[in-house]
């Protein structure tokens, strides 16, 4: 049997009486999502409640329930997360929800405090992907970068290491490499985008402890001083490190060669071809070229006056 008026009414005021505000937990027990529907006016029909966002833990939510009726004006709205009433009051709305879950959403139109219809739809809120990375320095005349950066639990997805991503530079991959100028502390950070479209980012100290500097090359010698010092133009930045080659050139501001070797011990005296002839005076070009067991290669260049100042 059909229910009368007063029942009707005794089912619209039980429904506006769960309107009721409470802290909202998660409902791990709901069944999978299915959509609930209580439709109390014939010319209303309701289409579904849309997720228009990712159903992602800590991240703002968007939804909207889809609805079609010929009742033009005076309709208004609440929502409900496992049947506590949440802020908007329009058929668009958001939720942030800041543990993983499962919950109910529920969507209600009213016309003149007159509920219409009731539907409730069961989403899924994911985790978030706990994310980590561990750093080293590079201390290696063959790379631009001097700290190594590396995701320690790569699962699928984007990842992206940034110090501000709006006004710096950023760089992607699970593994990458920094460029840092001077040696100290720096805060740096993992930003991983999973599969699921969540967001998860970590901030961590990392520390420059030293790097290869090229501007540590010297550029003056004075080998006709005989002070005992600083008089022979050796390139003593490289001499820690293992090549497969080694070559140095170095010719004066005409072009013409004045020193080559091949030995990165081996240092230039200032005279022709390291002659006991005299002290070639000015300045003058050189270039470096090295290589590693591995192939890779890397040239420096620079300037270096002889002087007897």
């Amino acid at each position: 049997m059909a229910p009368n008026a007063s029942e009707k009414a005794k089912n619209t005021e039980a429904d506006k009486q769960e309107l009721i505000t409470e802290s909202i937990e998660s409902t791990p027990s709901i069944p999978p999502a299915t959509i609930d529907e209580k439709q109390f006016a014939p010319n209303l029909d309701f289409l579904n409640i849309n997720v228009l966002s990712k159903t992602c833990i800590n991240s703002l939510i968007e939804f909207e329930g889809e609805y079609v009726t010929s009742i033009e004006e005076d309709l208004q709205f609440s929502w409900l997360v496992d049947d506590k009433v949440i802020e908007g009051q329009d058929s668009k709305n958001s939720y942030t929800f800041n543990t993983e879950g499962t919950y109910k959403l529920t969507f209600i139109i009213l016309n003149e405090e007159n509920v219409l219809g009731k539907f409730s739809k069961v989403i899924e809120i994911a985790p978030v992907e706990t994310i980590d990375f561990e750093y080293e320095n590079i201390n290696n005349p063959f790379y631009d970068q001097n700290i190594r950066l590396i995701a320690t639990n790569p699962q699928p997805g984007e990842y992206m290491w940034y110090f501000d991503k709006h006004k710096d530079r950023v760089q992607f991959n699970k593994e990458t490499a920094w460029w840092f100028e001077h040696p100290g502390m720096y805060e740096m950070n993992l930003e991983y985008t999973s599969k699921d479209g969540c967001i998860s980012t970590i901030t961590k100290a990392v520390e420059m402890e030293n790097h290869f500097a090229p501007n540590a090359f010297p550029n003056a010698f004075t080998p006709d001083n005989n002070d005992g010092i600083n008089e022979e133009f050796i390139l003593k930045t490289l001499q820690p490190y293992t090549f497969s080659k080694f070559s140095l050139e170095i010719r004066d501001m005409t072009g013409q060669l004045v020193f080559k070797t091949n030995d990165k011990n081996q240092g230039w005296n200032g005279r022709l071809n390291n002659s006991t002839g005299n002290i070639l005076q000015g300045l003058f070009a050189w270039q470096v070229e090295i290589e590693n067991d591995n192939g890779r290669k890397k040239t420096f260049q620079g300037k270096v006056r002889n002087s007897n100042h």
